[in-house]
This record gives C-alpha cells, structure tokens and sequence, in this order.
C-alpha cells in the first residue's frame, strides 16, 4: 500500500470536483426544460384586487390628494424606499401634506 502524494491528493479532489460540476451542469441541462414548461399558476382574481387597491391608493391618496385616506392603505410600519421620504406612515403623511400644499394642482395619470 503506498502513501498518497500531495500531488496525488490535489488531483483527486479536482477529478471529484469536476466531476461534481458535469454532474451538476448534466442535472440542469436535464431538468431546466421540464422546468419551464410546467404550467405558471396565477390567482387572477388575486392579481386583479391588488391591481384595484393600487390603482384605488394612487387615485385617492396620490391623484386626489387626500393624505388622510393612507392608512385605509399603508400599514403604521409602512418601510419607505424613496430615501426623500421618511419611512413609516406617519413620515409619508407629513411628507405628502407638505409637497400637495407647495404644489396645489399638478396633473396625474395612472394608466393600467
């Protein structure tokens, strides 16, 4: 029995590590196609009251301006992630009572 070089256990580890690559790239290349062809499920009338409670926000609180409406629609923990506005409801609130009242009438479209 001989004793394996350093040599000898480097290329041992890259055949098994090669050989875990074809075996993983053989895995993909069988099972992406099966993949992609499974049919997508969608809860359409879940996609469409989502869409009418977004477009129900912009309308009332973005487009009519009433900024005591918001929490109908944000939660008080609400994460904003336009850093020119505070995060929270509260922030949102203040935020867009101040831009309505410098800015009396601007004109907003929400196509969908």
């Amino acid at each position: 029995m001989t004793a394996l070089s350093s040599c000898d256990c480097e290329t041992s580890k890259r055949i098994s590590w090669n050989n875990l690559v074809r075996l993983i790239t053989a895995l993909v290349l069988v099972l992406a196609p099966a993949v992609s062809e499974q049919p997508v499920w969608v809860d359409e009338a879940f996609t469409a009251r989502n869409k009418a409670v977004v477009r129900d926000f912009y309308t009332t609180v973005l487009i009519g301006r009433d900024v005591d409406a918001a929490p109908r629609f944000l939660r008080p923990d609400y994460i904003q992630h336009n850093p020119q506005v505070p995060t929270r409801l509260k922030g949102f609130m203040d935020t867009f009572r101040d831009r309505f009242a410098q800015n009396p009438r601007p004109t907003i479209s929400v196509n969908c």
